[in-house]
């Protein structure tokens, strides 16, 4: 999909069971409907990262047909996914205000665009050179659209994005994690002025530039062999297509492709369950767990349309915000939600308490950073456990100030 510059696939034959959405690796959508085991039929719809924002809503209708609602100028856009139909639409960077959007389906199949539309239709082409080991054409054409962000899709600030996560494995590096430790204590000096965001916003950064960030990779397992096949394939489709004596040698390399692809698969699917045994054997949970899940494929998330009292499938996200907040309603046997408590109003009790009234000191941030467990996801601040512990006396010596000023302020910085 990136490589042809692909944003909106329409995609037929999906042989997924149920209807839901899917975010791959790679942040990408999946749409998708069909049948309850997924054997025959189904339609999907892939997204891209750069275009999801656009999407209003959608409908899983049945195996055959789905429906999905963009936003756009000059008005909300509905694709229609059906086996005979497939829409596809490219990333481009837009020449004027508008961005250049491709429709493509294939060479047995047609698009269609309604009057009040075609006004927009640039240009169609039959792209033959496409790859997909198939007897059908890709048929491209160009709509000027421009697609707008749904912001009922994305309510979140935009200063609170969970930060790309850092190399942290590398910190068992000595070496490594010594220049860590000699960077911050050069860099972060406590002063009692400085801000909370000031703070985090030095210890992110040093991070970065020292461990850097995760780079998410796929795991090359086709083989050189496969490739070389499938360049011999590619390089012999055009003259199958123009001659016929080499047909049967094309269709020969197919069915070559197919058999080595399935045998680099097999051999990854065997690495991975050596790895696992491998964690198992070595009592390592988080790692087995790990394997477990690329071998399985579960390592995406998933979710999967609400549906209300009635039944119906509820695609859009409001609908299906509502449900939920009536459905816990329900369980909890209330009528209206709980009204917040101003815990300051409450008077402590009288007499001796076993509570301490003092400020945490020092000693106590220090035996609360080392108390903080591994491999857990960092909060709003984008700091993980991990780099707190790099060096927790200064840390705490760096944390006490603000912890003292949200002590006697009785207030918590946003972030």
């Amino acid at each position: 999909m990136e490589k042809l510059h692909i944003a909106i696939a329409g995609i037929s034959e999906m042989r997924w069971a149920g209807s839901g959405e899917t975010t791959t690796s790679d942040s990408n959508l999946v749409l998708h409907s069909g049948n309850s085991d997924g054997s025959r039929y189904g339609v999907g719809i892939f997204v891209s990262k750069r275009i999801k924002k656009a999407l209003v809503s959608w409908e899983p209708i049945s195996d055959r047909i789905m429906t999905a609602r963009f936003n756009a100028m000059p008005r909300r856009k509905t694709q229609t996914t059906t086996p005979r139909t497939t829409s596809i639409l490219p990333l481009q960077q837009p020449s004027t205000s508008y961005r250049k959007v491709t429709l493509t389906s294939s060479w047995i199949d047609h698009i269609c665009i309604s009057r009040k539309w075609r006004h927009l239709l640039l240009d169609v082409r039959n792209k033959r050179g496409a790859a997909i080991d198939s007897d059908h054409e890709l048929v491209i054409g160009e709509l000027s659209i421009k697609l707008n962000r749904n912001h009922s899709r994305n309510t979140g600030n935009s200063q609170h994005r969970r930060a790309p996560p850092l190399n942290l494995h590398l910190l068992s590096d000595s070496t490594l994690k010594t220049r860590m430790t000699s960077t911050l204590r050069e860099q972060l000096i406590p002063l009692e002025d400085h801000p909370w965001e000031h703070t985090c916003r030095q210890l992110r950064t040093t991070a970065e530039e020292i461990l850097g960030l995760q780079q998410r990779g796929r795991s090359d397992w086709i083989s050189e062999g496969t490739w070389d096949l499938i360049r011999r394939r590619n390089h012999l489709k055009p003259l199958a297509n123009q001659l016929t004596q080499y047909r049967e040698e094309y269709h020969g390399l197919c069915r070559a492709v197919k058999r080595s692809a399935r045998k680099d698969k097999r051999a990854q699917q065997d690495r991975l369950a050596a790895d696992a045994e491998r964690a198992a054997g070595e009592n390592n949970m988080r790692s087995l767990y790990q394997q477990i899940a690329r071998f399985t494929g579960t390592h995406h998330k998933q979710n999967k349309p609400v549906r209300d009292l009635e039944g119906n499938l509820l695609s859009n996200d409001d609908a299906q915000i509502r449900r939920w907040r009536q459905h816990f309603m329900g369980i909890s046997h209330t009528t209206t939600p709980n009204v917040a408590i101003d815990y300051r109003s409450v008077l402590p009790p009288s007499g001796s308490s076993r509570i301490p009234s003092a400020p945490p000191n020092v000693r106590e941030i220090v035996n609360a950073i080392k108390k903080l467990k591994h491999n857990r996801a960092a909060g709003e601040d984008n700091i993980p456990a991990e780099l707190l512990q790099v060096d927790t006396q200064l840390m705490a010596e760096i944390l006490h100030p603000h912890f003292l000023r949200i002590w006697e302020g009785e207030t918590v910085p946003a972030s």
